[in-house]
């Protein structure tokens, strides 16, 4: 597959995605202006899933060996991977439910009701579900690839993802055609289309493509810029003209991300241990965070600085950075305690 190359600009966009994420959830602008609020959070930050998925199938499938069929090693590699992210996922889904589950009974009388509606919203609105979508995206691919070429998967891919935008950025578009009521039987279902079948197939199956033909884009930054352009006019367009379910799925996300990740592929960084520490610690950021989110409003309001806090900015950094300090300090705590490595 060519020269070896390091991966450090992985590791490093992986940090610079762990802040958009922490942006689309803080909304850093919104304190000083609405349109590029927008941008940030539904233009700058929405193709960093696509690139945690294309780097997450990339480091996998570096271990598979094709053809995939009949080979027992490569499903071992397989199982372990995805028994991991369930052990993630329980993990975290654990912490954040008896968190949570303390702000509800301290905040509204107790009821099964209401428990419900909080379980389902951990379960479908939470940030953990990517951990989810990855699993599934990994085990969808590898079936795929056992039975396909990699030019029908990645086809096969785009095309589900171009039916799960109407459930998503273009669902306002979907009813406006009289076409909604298939993905509101979906959504009823599933809630959404941002998923590991819709979402995460053609994502996790582009990052196999380009460690399994040591594909490259030329010129990937330019047209990430021109593709990320078109998607700055395509979220001002459906705010404007349609009413969007969200914007976790948009059709000029799919090309920039791919440049995105095509050109991160090709900056070479000379070794730093830092590299490292960002690729682990930009997990447990993601992880972290929305935690933080709940905790810090009530320490700046202890200390007397709660309308310093409700300043938008402030709110993004303290999240950011107290998120980094979290993942520095159990990063730090793992070389002594080994168990602790189950949260990330």
């Amino acid at each position: 597959m060519g020269e070896k190359r390091n991966l450090y600009g992985l590791d490093l966009m992986k940090f610079i995605a762990a802040m958009l994420v922490v942006s689309g959830h803080v909304r850093p602008l919104l304190s000083y202006s609405l349109e590029l609020d927008v941008f940030v959070i539904h233009v700058l930050a929405r193709v960093t899933i696509q690139f945690f998925f294309m780097t997450a199938g990339y480091l996998l499938f570096r271990k598979i060996t094709f053809p995939i069929k009949d080979n027992k090693q490569n499903r071992i590699i397989l199982y372990n991977y995805v028994k991991r992210i369930l052990i993630l996922y329980s993990v975290w889904f654990g912490i954040y439910t008896l968190v949570i589950l303390v702000f509800f009974t301290n905040s509204v009388p107790f009821n099964l009701y209401g428990f419900y509606i909080f379980y389902k919203f951990l379960l479908a609105g939470s940030h953990l579900w990517y951990l989810l979508a990855l699993g599934v995206g990994m085990v969808v691919t590898y079936f795929l690839l056992q039975r396909f070429s990699f030019k029908t998967v990645l086809i096969l891919g785009a095309v589900l993802y171009l039916v799960g935008v109407f459930g998503d950025a273009y669902y306002g578009v979907a009813r406006d055609a009289g076409i909604a009521a298939p993905f509101d039987l979906y959504l009823s279902l599933f809630n959404t289309t941002r998923d590991g079948l819709f979402f995460g197939t053609f994502f996790v199956s582009a990052g196999v493509y380009f460690v399994k033909h040591d594909f490259r884009i030329r010129r990937p930054f330019l047209g990430y810029f021109v593709f990320m352009v078109a998607m700055t006019f395509e979220v001002f367009l459906l705010r404007a003209y349609s009413q969007p379910l969200n914007f976790n799925m948009m059709i000029f996300a799919l090309p920039a991300s791919v440049c995105l990740f095509s050109g991160m592929l090709e900056i070479q960084l000379k070794e730093r241990k830092i590299y490292k520490w960002l690729r682990d610690g930009s997990l447990i950021v993601y992880l972290v965070h929305p935690l933080l989110m709940m905790v810090l409003p009530m320490l700046f309001a202890s200390v007397g600085l709660g309308s310093l806090y409700r300043n938008s900015l402030v709110q993004f950094f303290a999240v950011a950075s107290t998120s980094y300090a979290f993942a520095w300090g159990l990063m730090t705590l793992t070389k002594k305690w080994s168990v602790l490595h189950l949260l990330y």
